[in-house]
């Protein structure tokens, strides 16, 4: 029985304490010393059943001779048909298993169709590269001009500021101390930003077999940080009358997003959208401030059609690296083993499959399953939703909900089509001096399919008013941190003259963009304060 134990803790063999942790013994050390691994635990297990079944026939033996009865007597009719039951169900499931496994086959195989490429971890790199060479050299210059930039740590005094800054209102001197803070960093992130002034090259990465899981994306952090600070450059710079300067950040912040758009896998894409809205906040505040070339307008306007364009490709490839992620996940595991983030090799559920084929026919089945899933998701289309259920247990972990993901996509959608409302509201007021009343060929909504809402007048804004507040912890929730800070944030309702463009929502319902009470509205926006 001890021999049948350890496959049971070989995952955690090279991983933390969590054997020591949870039943305080030292199994790692002790598989350790084994030094099995991968398909030696199936001859290790097989010779631990050969011992209990020999220890079975020796026990029978013994009470045999010890009652006096015959070791026939032993093995009667029950036993031999608990035992036959058990060899039918073992050969009944091994057969399950072959089929399951053609199945497999063959809906992959239509899902490398449909994908136009195979679903491999060499095909998912080509998908990555395109063509691009890899800059190691640059990426560590970039980790260190990163590491060297942060006005705004979680951990620091300043978290509060990492938000829009034209939603943020704070006193003369407030402003004047955290300018001069962020002037402490203008050499290093001067450096940062001059390595954004071309694309920015690939990331070297290591895409092999059964190791995709564990590929470390550490730049997207670092991306999204970039943003909220050029969305800081350019509200100095307008601040300051430097309008190329604030354009340059804008641009910034463009090849840092393509960057992020021009990989596949699905936390990528999201990083992109978060990134796109901060640069959408940006483009607002450079239309509010009338400064922008006529050419610049119609360059921008042109610019996010062609974003909102990028969307429905980019939505198909990370279909195609997620179904890469899961079935590279899924093979590692047939193949008898599985690798840890350390490269140690542990055992999987292919490695006792010989013993227990209900598990490995029970694996084949989810793959045939999730394959199935993928093949009729169309995430351009969201409003289809597939004729799918998947309640088996891998397929409800590993398949996110696409849909909600799809919605995330159609929003930032409607946020290009309404900044690019604003855009032509403004060739409106420098043709005719004023702001229209109406604009009549607005893009339609995603969401109704109608034309977006345009509205001028009085509209409301919330606004996060920033105050010095000595040590005093900040309210829960309010900021990145609860860590004592000097400011804290109380969050305003505000009417002002303004011009907006907004979509309905996922909900189809029209809030007016923002509801006056602040209450919870998943109307999309972009708005155009007539007075900052």
């Amino acid at each position: 029985m001890l021999m049948l134990l350890p496959p049971l803790f070989s995952g955690i063999r090279h991983g933390n304490d969590l054997g020591s942790t949870v039943c305080d013994l030292s199994i790692p050390k002790y598989l350790d010393f084994l030094g099995i691994s991968g398909w030696g635990w199936s001859v290790w297990t097989a010779a631990g059943l050969l011992i209990l079944a020999l220890w079975y026939w020796l026990t029978a033996l013994f009470f045999a001779r010890l009652s006096g009865v015959k070791k026939s007597s032993l093995f009667g009719k029950g036993v031999i048909l608990w035992w036959s039951t058990g060899v039918a169900v073992f050969l009944l499931f091994i057969i399950l298993t072959c089929f399951a496994g053609k199945e497999v086959s063959r809906r992959i195989a239509e899902l490398e169709k449909r994908f136009g490429r195979p679903l491999t971890a060499e095909a998912l790199a080509e998908c990555y590269f395109n063509g691009r060479k890899p800059d190691a050299a640059f990426w560590e210059r970039w980790e260190k001009n990163q590491e060297a930039v942060s006005p705004f740590p979680p951990e620091k005094d300043y978290s509060a500021f990492a938000t829009t800054p034209s939603s943020v209102q704070i006193s003369a001197d407030g402003m004047k101390q955290w300018r001069k803070r962020f002037k402490q960093y203008n050499g290093a992130l001067t450096e940062w930003e001059a390595q954004f002034a071309n694309p920015l090259p690939p990331r070297p990465r290591q895409y092999r077999r059964g190791r995709l899981v564990h590929l470390l994306l550490q730049e997207l952090n670092g991306l999204r940080r970039f943003n909220r600070i050029q969305l800081w450059r350019i509200h100095f710079a307008l601040t300051d009358g430097q309008s190329e300067e604030a354009l340059a950040a804008e641009r910034r912040m463009k090849q840092g997003n393509q960057y992020l758009q021009q990989d596949s896998f699905l936390i990528s894409a999201l990083v992109w959208a978060a990134c796109e809205e901060l640069r959408l906040s940006g483009i607002e505040m450079l239309l509010e401030s009338g400064k922008l070339p006529e050419s610049m307008l119609h360059r921008l306007s042109a610019e996010l059609a062609e974003q909102e364009k990028a969307i429905p490709p980019l939505l198909e490839r990370v279909l195609y690296s997620e179904a890469v992620l899961i079935f590279d996940t899924c093979d590692d595991w047939a193949s008898g083993e599985y690798s840890s983030v350390d490269g140690a090799s542990h055992a999987s559920p292919r490695a006792l499959g010989g013993f227990v084929p209900q598990l490995w026919w029970y694996l084949r089945r989810e793959m045939a399953n999730m394959a199935e899933f993928y093949n009729l998701l169309d995430l351009s289309q969201p409003e289809k939703k597939p004729a799918f259920r998947h309640p088996n247990l891998l397929a409800s972990v590993f398949i996110p909900s696409y849909l909600r993901i799809a919605t995330k996509f159609d929003r930032l959608t409607a946020r290009f089509r309404a900044v690019r409302g604003l855009i032509q509201a403004e060739l409106y007021r420098r043709k005719h001096g004023n702001w229209p009343e109406s604009l009549p060929d607005l893009p339609p909504d995603p969401f109704s399919g109608k034309p977006l809402l345009y509205r001028k007048g009085e509209c409301v804004q919330q606004v996060e008013v920033l105050k010095q507040a000595g040590d005093t912890p900040p309210p829960k929730g309010r900021f990145f941190t609860d860590a004592p800070s000097k400011w804290i944030a109380d969050k305003e309702l505000r009417t002002i003259p303004a011009i907006q463009v907004w979509s309905v929502g996922p909900d189809g319902v029209d809030n007016g963009g923002f509801r006056p009470d602040g209450s919870h509205c998943d109307d999309v926006r972009a708005l155009l304060r007539i007075q900052p």
